[in-house]
Order: C-alpha cells, then sequence, then structure tokens
C-alpha cells in the first residue's frame, strides 16, 4: 500500500469516527469547527484530490490538539498522531518521488544533449561498414552490418506465427517465453502453444523460446522478400 493510501484511509477514517463519536455524544458538532468543517453536516471532506488530502491530514494534525486542549474527549483509532505520522511519511515520499523526477529529467538532458553526436558516430559506422562491404550480395552485406549493430527493415512488415510444441508427444506448449532478438521483444505462447510476431526486420528472425522441463531452443527464421506470412513449429526438448 502506498503512503497517500495510508494517508487517505487514515484521513477518512478519522472523519468517520469523529462523526460516530458525534451521534454517541462523545464529542460535540460545535468541536466540528476545529477541523474547519460545518457544525451541522456530518458530510465527510472530499479526499480524492492530492491538494485536498493535504489540507484535510493537516487540519487534523493542527485541529484535534486544540480541540482537546479545550476540553474535548481524546479522539482514537486512529489518533491525530497517526494521522501526522502517515502525513509525514507521505511528504517523505513524495520529497523523494519529486527528486528522483529531478534527477531523471537532469540524465534525459544529458542524454538529448550527446544524441546529434551520438547519431553522427552510428551514422559513421553505418556508412562506413556498408562501404566495405558493398561488394557483397545484398543479404551478406546485411548479415555483416548486423554483426556492427545495424539493424536493417523492411518497408513492408511480415507476419511470423509460432507454434510451439512438445518434441516428444506433439503436445501444444503453452507459456512458453519467447524472445525476438532483432526485434529485442518478447513473448508468451497462449493455451494453444501459439504466438504471433508482426515485424519489419529484414533478412532473418531469430527467437529464443524457454519453458521449465524444456531445453532452451534458438530457431532462426530466414525472411525472404515477398514472402509475407510466416507459419514456424518449434519443437521442444523435454529435460
Amino acid at each position: 500500500m502506498s503512503a497517500q493510501s495510508d494517508l487517505s484511509i487514515l484521513t477518512r477514517h478519522f472523519f468517520m469516527v469523529f462523526n460516530l463519536g458525534v451521534d454517541r455524544g462523545k464529542y460535540t458538532a460545535a468541536q466540528r469547527l476545529n477541523f474547519h468543517l460545518p457544525e451541522d453536516s456530518d458530510v465527510l471532506p472530499d479526499v480524492a484530490s492530492e491538494d485536498n488530502l493535504l489540507l484535510w491530514a493537516q487540519r487534523i494534525v493542527v485541529g484535534d490538539p486544540i480541540r482537546v486542549a479545550a476540553g474535548g474527549a481524546a479522539m482514537s483509532n486512529p489518533t491525530a498522531a497517526e494521522v501526522g505520522t502517515a502525513l509525514t511519511a507521505y511528504q517523505v515520499a513524495k520529497n523523494d518521488q519529486t527528486l528522483k523526477e529531478s534527477v531523471y529529467k537532469a540524465t534525459l538532458d544529458v542524454i538529448n544533449a550527446a544524441r546529434p553526436e551520438a547519431e553522427a558516430v552510428i551514422l559513421k559506422v553505418w556508412d562506413e561498414t556498408e562501404t566495405f562491404y558493398n561488394e557483397q550480395p545484398a543479404p551478406a552485406k546485411r548479415d555483416k552490418g548486423r554483426e556492427w549493430g545495424i539493424v536493417y527493415i523492411s518497408k513492408t512488415p511480415v507476419t511470423i506465427n509460432l507454434t510451439l510444441l512438445n518434441k516428444s508427444t506433439g503436445a501444444q506448449l503453452d507459456a512458453v517465453a519467447t524472445h525476438f532478438e532483432e526485434g529485442d521483444t518478447d513473448g508468451v505462447t497462449n493455451a494453444l502453444g501459439q504466438q504471433q510476431v508482426i515485424t519489419t526486420v529484414a533478412d532473418l528472425a531469430t527467437f529464443v523460446s524457454v519453458k521449465p522441463g524444456f531445453t532452451t531452443i534458438t530457431t532462426e527464421v530466414p525472411l525472404v522478400i515477398g514472402t509475407l506470412i510466416y507459419n514456424i513449429e518449434i519443437k521442444m526438448i523435454p529435460v
């Protein structure tokens, strides 16, 4: 449970308990004024927004000691002190989150500032790699380029339908985790052992399939220009 949720529950519960106490005569309706509540209404304050939550929690922390000092009966379950502790915890968590956001923004600014130089280096590596291998057939040239981190894509997306099977029994395997290396994405097969991948990666698609009780298997799917749909069966060996 988050610090904000804890504070919200305690704040609402405090006012609910207080109103019940007014109904029983333990507290007076006039004591609602200590919390800036209307004396003649038992409507709970709205603490849905962050600003309202902080406002009403602070009014409990400040107002209840004044109420008790004036002769009012002490509150319990929760006490104002418990609300105060939750308020402090929330403020600490909020400040920590604000700091993290500031660090993230500063880091992002540094990355964005370095992006033009990084993109220039990437373009230089790309150009020099393709120039070095430009006398080889296109698929071989792209294969060599991938070794240098170049990613080639096709203008037309292709669909790869995977079906994962138990090699010993032929049964379909659900919950197989598959990692698509060129696309750097992960997926899981459904109850029929199936998973569909739509990609613009060119030349080759590599899948690493993992399931407890089976040997991890790597499957390479050559992608041929003009072929838009691939139906691939991957048979996993039980351990």
